[in-house]
């Protein structure tokens, strides 16, 4: 547990690891960030990295997200009965609201009301499903059975943002580009770093049970003695 997520706070630390320990080390699965990528690079040029897959998938649902709240407002240009004329008026969508869970569910794991709850609203919002479809196209990369079939998966991915030209899905898309190498290194090196997210949830349990803590040192020893 380190004081900080820095190149240079990753970086000492691994300094401080035995020699024979860091040549050991063959594969590192980490957050995409690109400060962690930068120190592994400097200090085990050897091993590989493996971008965590669970953060990749979540932001392709953050990027439907984001296009669902758009929708989810819409401006009236009416003004309704007994309000003043203060320009057009800001309304919330209820329907769309109330999808937010349906949309970022796994398709396989939705059930039969689900998808025509979806289908329904679908026909009303051809963007939201053109994004739905591009959320679960990025899925569909991880069923890949092969390298090769999971690069031909995101070229297609990546080409349907393309056309797309959806901001939020523009965006994910530029980020996983950058991260190419590491999102396909996955395929041939299957790694998470589900371990780590289990640990970092009781340190954030541990922090919100104790209202703060006055030093990192008294933070550290007490998630080293919950976490073992």
């Amino acid at each position: 547990m380190l004081d900080g997520r820095t190149r240079e706070t990753v970086e000492r630390y691994l300094q401080e690891l035995p020699e024979p320990y860091r040549r050991s080390i063959e594969i590192v699965s980490i957050d995409p960030y690109d400060a962690y990528r930068q120190a592994i690079r400097a200090q085990l040029p050897n091993a590989r990295i493996v971008v965590d897959h669970f953060h990749l998938v979540r932001g392709a649902n953050t990027a439907l997200d984001a296009v669902r709240r758009e929708r989810q407002r819409e401006r009236r240009t009416h003004r309704p009965k007994g309000t003043r004329r203060s320009g057009q008026h800001l309304s919330w969508r209820q329907d769309l609201f109330h999808s937010r869970h349906r949309l970022l569910r796994a398709r396989e794991k939705l059930t039969a009301r689900q998808r025509r709850q979806l289908c329904e609203l679908f026909e009303h919002e051809p963007l939201l499903a053109e994004a739905w479809g591009l959320k679960e196209a990025f899925r569909s990369i991880y069923r890949s059975p092969r390298r090769h079939e999971a690069e031909r998966r995101l070229d297609a991915f990546l080409a349907a943002v393309d056309r797309a030209q959806i901001p939020s899905f523009t965006a994910f898309a530029e980020g996983v580009r950058q991260w190419r190498d590491e999102l396909l290194a996955y395929f041939e090196q299957p790694t998470t770093n589900g371990y780590a997210e289990g640990v970092i949830n009781k340190a954030k349990v541990i922090k919100r049970r104790a209202y703060g803590l006055p030093t990192f040192g008294g933070f550290r020893r007490r998630v080293v003695i919950a976490c073992g």
